[in-house]
């Protein structure tokens, strides 16, 4: 996936047709007042995504979390625009981030073994947001967009914060999972104020 376009209302009103002829090829941010409000994608993409919700359990920890970590990721859109300036991206900067929490959260040992993940575990191409057949892990510069994304402190700070906010304590995450398992409405979200533990030593289940 290419990098993502941005553009105000005003551009939107003047040059809907070439706004439109753009989101085929990469997704499109429309800011309000100067903050994002609404995304124009391509049919392909959107069904992508609508496919790969099918294969993720509603009530997976990671289902929670990737909805706040997109809260945390559009409240600091700012941040990421200037990161993929600083950086050189040519990938969404959203993307890379979440990618970069499942490395965090699921140690693979290696760039290989990682990337068998991120290529073929549903559940982890739908919370990074690789929609199917969009070939973004497979683009040369991903490894080294990563880790540059990885390595900006205004990022690193950014989701450290998140996950701290986001996540509870590792001692329960299996109690949460139990929870999961319940009927629904029987459980409670698997997220959390508070919970200090260091990120290289959290860890989401599975499934």
């Amino acid at each position: 996936m290419s990098a993502t376009v941005n553009v105000g209302m005003l551009e939107l009103d003047r040059k809907l047709s070439k706004v439109l002829d753009c989101a085929r090829q990469q997704p499109v941010s429309v800011s309000r007042y100067g903050s994002p409000w609404v995304w124009v994608v391509s049919h392909e993409t959107w069904i992508g995504q609508i496919q790969l919700t099918r294969y993720v359990p509603p009530r997976h920890p990671l289902v929670a979390l990737r909805e706040h970590i997109d809260d945390t990721l559009r409240a600091h859109a700012a941040l990421l625009r200037q990161a993929s300036l600083e950086c050189g991206l040519t990938l969404d900067a959203a993307i890379l981030c979440r990618t970069h929490i499942l490395q965090l959260l699921y140690p693979a040992g290696s760039k290989t073994y990682f990337h068998e993940q991120i290529a073929y575990n549903l559940l982890f191409r739908w919370f990074a947001g690789l929609s199917e057949g969009n070939g973004c892990e497979c683009a040369p510069a991903f490894d080294d967009e990563l880790d540059a994304v990885a390595g900006h402190a205004g990022i690193a700070e950014l989701l450290r914060q998140a996950l701290d906010d986001g996540l509870l304590t590792p001692a329960n995450w299996a109690m949460r999972k139990r929870a999961a398992q319940r009927p629904a409405g029987t459980g409670r979200r698997p997220l959390a104020p508070g919970g200090r533990a260091a990120m290289e030593s959290r860890h989401v289940p599975v499934s």
